[in-house]
C-alpha cells in the first residue's frame, strides 16, 4: 500500500514537471509584440501630420504611415489568435469567469482615464453612456474588438481544433480572397468587384476573424517560401507608397491605400511570424520578456504621451520628418515604456496593464 502511494505521488510529480516543461517560456510573442507596437506608434505619430495641404512634409509622413498601416493592428490580432485559440483549457465558463472580467476591468479604467483627460469632468453617467455606446478614445476600440473575440473564442477554438491543415488553408484562402484581395483591388484601382460576389456574401467573414484564425494556423504549422513573401512585401510596399504619393501630388489630395484589409498585411505578417518562430520559439531572455510584458501598457499609454508632446508643439515636423518621424517614435516609445514599467512595479495598481497582457 505504501509503495502504491509513493508510486502515485511520483507520477503526480512527474506530470507536474511535464506540464511545466510544456509551458516553458519563450520570447516569440514578446518580439512580435515589440514589432507591432512600434508599427502602431508610427501610425499615430504620422497621422498627426497628415492633413492640410499636400506638401513635402505631409508626403513624407504619408510614406512612413503606409509602410506600417496595413499590418500593425492585424499583427496584434494574429498574436492574440495564436495565444488565445491554443489555450488547452479555453471554454465558455472560463471565458466569462476569468478572461472577460479582466478585460472589462482594464477597459473601464482606461476609458475613465481618457474620458477625464478629454472632457475634464467626473460625470459618471455620461462616461458610462459613452462606454456602452462605443464613444471612447480612438485607440481603445481595440479593447471592444478583443472583448468580442473572447466571447466567440470557445467556438472558434472548437472549429479550428477540428480542422486539419488543408482544411484550415482552405478556410483562410476564402477569408483572404473575400476580405483582403478583392477590397485591395477595389481600393487601389477604384473598382467595384464586390458586386460580382454578392451571391457569395455567405462566405464573407470579418477580416479580423481571418487574422485571428491565421494566428492559430501560424502557431501550429510552418510556412514555406516566407523569405520570398517578405521580399515581395518590401518591393510592393515601397512601390505602393511611391505610387500613392505621386497621385497625391497630381490630384492635390492626400491618398493612402494602406488599410487593415490590404493584401500586404499577409505578405508581412506570415514571414515575420515565421522568422520570429524560427529564431525565438526556443529562446528565452528575461529582458525581452519584460519588454514584451510591458507592450500593452505602452499601447494604452502612448496616445496620451504623444498628445502631450503635440500640445506643447513637439512633433515630427519640427525638423525634417525623414529624421523627425523615427526620432519622435523612438522618444514616445521610450517614455511610454518607462511609464509602463513604473506602473508595472506598483502592487495592485499594476493590474491596469498587467492583466491586459492576456489580450495580446
Amino acid at each position: 500500500m505504501e509503495k502504491m502511494i509513493f508510486r502515485n505521488k511520483t507520477n503526480i510529480i512527474k506530470s507536474k514537471i511535464s506540464i511545466k516543461e510544456t509551458e516553458k517560456r519563450n520570447n516569440l510573442y514578446d518580439v512580435l509584440r515589440l514589432i507591432g507596437i512600434i508599427g502602431v506608434i508610427i501610425i499615430h505619430v504620422t497621422a498627426e501630420n497628415m492633413y492640410g495641404s499636400v506638401d513635402k512634409n505631409t508626403l513624407i509622413n504619408n510614406f512612413y504611415n503606409s509602410l506600417v498601416h496595413s499590418w500593425a493592428v492585424p499583427l496584434f490580432i494574429t498574436i492574440s489568435g495564436a495565444l488565445i485559440l491554443t489555450k488547452p483549457d479555453l471554454n465558455i465558463i472560463k471565458v466569462y469567469k476569468k478572461y472577460i472580467p479582466r478585460i472589462l476591468f482594464c477597459f473601464i479604467f482606461w476609458h475613465f482615464f481618457y474620458y477625464y483627460y478629454q472632457y475634464r469632468d467626473f460625470n459618471i453617467i455620461r462616461c458610462l453612456n459613452y462606454f456602452v455606446t462605443g464613444n471612447t478614445y480612438p485607440h481603445l476600440w481595440y479593447l471592444y474588438l478583443m472583448l468580442g473575440f473572447y466571447i466567440i473564442s470557445p467556438i472558434l477554438k472548437r472549429l479550428a481544433d477540428n480542422l486539419n491543415q488543408k482544411e484550415l488553408i482552405y478556410l483562410l484562402s476564402i477569408g483572404f480572397f473575400i476580405n483582403s484581395f478583392i477590397p485591395t483591388l477595389n481600393n487601389i484601382f477604384d473598382l467595384d468587384l464586390s458586386v460580382y460576389f454578392d451571391s457569395l456574401l455567405v462566405l464573407k467573414i470579418s477580416p479580423f476573424i481571418f487574422y485571428y484564425l491565421l494566428g492559430y494556423y501560424l502557431s501550429k504549422y510552418n510556412v514555406k517560401h516566407y523569405k520570398l513573401m517578405f521580399a515581395l512585401f518590401i518591393l510592393l510596399i515601397i512601390l505602393l507608397s511611391v505610387y500613392q504619393n505621386t497621385l497625391s501630388v497630381e490630384q492635390n489630395v492626400l491618398i493612402n491605400y494602406s488599410t487593415n484589409t490590404n493584401i500586404l498585411a499577409i505578405f508581412f505578417i506570415v514571414p515575420v511570424f515565421t522568422i520570429a518562430k524560427k529564431y525565438f520559439n526556443e529562446r528565452y531572455n528575461k529582458k525581452i520578456e519584460i519588454i514584451g510584458s510591458l507592450t500593452f501598457g505602452v499601447y494604452l499609454i502612448h496616445f496620451i504621451v504623444e498628445k502631450i508632446f503635440f500640445k506643447f508643439g513637439i512633433y515630427s515636423n519640427m525638423i525634417n520628418p525623414v529624421v523627425g518621424v523615427p526620432l519622435t517614435v523612438l522618444i514616445v516609445t521610450i517614455i511610454s515604456y518607462f511609464i509602463s514599467f513604473i506602473i508595472y512595479k506598483i502592487p495592485y495598481v499594476n493590474k491596469i496593464i498587467k492583466w491586459s497582457n492576456i489580450i495580446v
